[in-house]
């Protein structure tokens, strides 16, 4: 298409957006064709919702496959009302509730019909007040990330929680949970840390309420003595393989998935490379689980397998 200027026109030829859009457009798409999306109308951001079922909903143009995304974590996938099947529609999702205290961000993707790549809907955060379902707030406030201890050290916990508390304990290395005493959100226990030499020690709490709701700490890791000072090698760079949580809970769980993994590790002439030597677990909650927290000595396990290996 050319474009020929008449003298009538003004010296600098300007086009407003809509009519170079129109211009631009291939000739079998219309110039108000909308482009993939998909949003969230039941509830605006910041909205109060009731502890039990809560019906979620919006609409979708041309797209598929949509999940709601609670927190950041994918859901079952959305029930769709599509009567032309043309890939735009209403989509609802019965969200429960009475697990929840608090805040939940809450977002829909998406799938485009015309490329496959991702759309979502802005984000929505609903609040819930179920004291019943509130999780302990759990803080290890002394001794401080990074610090050193020598002698005898009170570890201070600091517990915000809207239900009586029935436990507040401590555990060092990953060791036993060793009960702390305190009352008010302050508790405290002590601990002797030269029975661990010179080393480098991680120290966590937890509080479970009289509903069994259990908060742990974010963990703090202090230098014990003269801590223990290991030097930087570097070797040559390994050949690497990701595992994320699915696959490594599996890992975990069935033993005898490990053979398909050493096998694979292994194989070299595949794709011509070299054998993999480092192995990145995932190690987030999966389901019911906290693999951290539920299932270490299985993990030490896999651990020590895969340096054997």
């Amino acid at each position: 298409m050319s474009l020929i200027r008449s003298r009538s026109w003004p010296s600098r030829l300007t086009l407003s957006a809509a009519v170079l859009a129109a211009l631009l457009l291939p000739p079998w798409q219309p110039a108000s064709a909308a482009a993939p999306a998909v949003t969230i109308d039941s509830h605006a951001s910041g909205a109060p919702v009731p502890v039990g079922t809560v019906r979620l909903s919006g609409s979708y143009t041309d797209a598929y496959d949509l999940t709601v995304i609670l927190d950041g974590r994918s859901t079952p996938r959305v029930h769709t009302v599509d009567p032309d099947g043309d890939d735009t529609g209403i989509w609802y999702y019965d969200l429960d509730t009475t697990g929840v205290d608090g805040e939940i961000e809450i977002a829909v993707r998406a799938k485009r019909t015309d490329t496959r790549y991702g759309v979502w809907s802005s984000f929505v955060t609903l609040k819930v007040d179920n004291p019943a379902a509130n999780v302990p707030v759990v803080t290890v406030t002394s001794p401080a990330d990074g610090g050193t201890v020598r002698q005898p050290t009170p570890v201070r916990v600091s517990v915000a929680a809207r239900n009586t508390l029935r436990e507040v304990s401590v555990r060092v290395n990953g060791g036993a949970w060793l009960p702390a005493l305190g009352k008010q959100g302050t508790y405290t226990y002590l601990w002797d840390p030269r029975e661990l030499g010179d080393v480098t020690a991680s120290i966590e709490a937890r509080a479970v309420d009289a509903n069994g709701n259990t908060g742990h700490s974010p963990t703090v890791y202090v230098t014990v003595g003269a801590g223990a000072a290991e030097p930087v090698r570097v070797g040559p760079q390994d050949r690497a393989m990701w595992i994320w949580e699915r696959a490594s809970y599996g890992l975990i769980l069935n033993p005898g998935s490990r053979r398909l993994l050493a096998s694979t590790a292994r194989d070299a002439d595949t794709f011509g490379s070299r054998p993999i030597t480092t192995l990145y677990l995932g190690v987030d909650r999966y389901g019911d689980l906290d693999m951290l927290y539920d299932k270490r000595p299985e993990v030490r396990d896999f651990v020590s397998w895969a340096h054997a290996q």
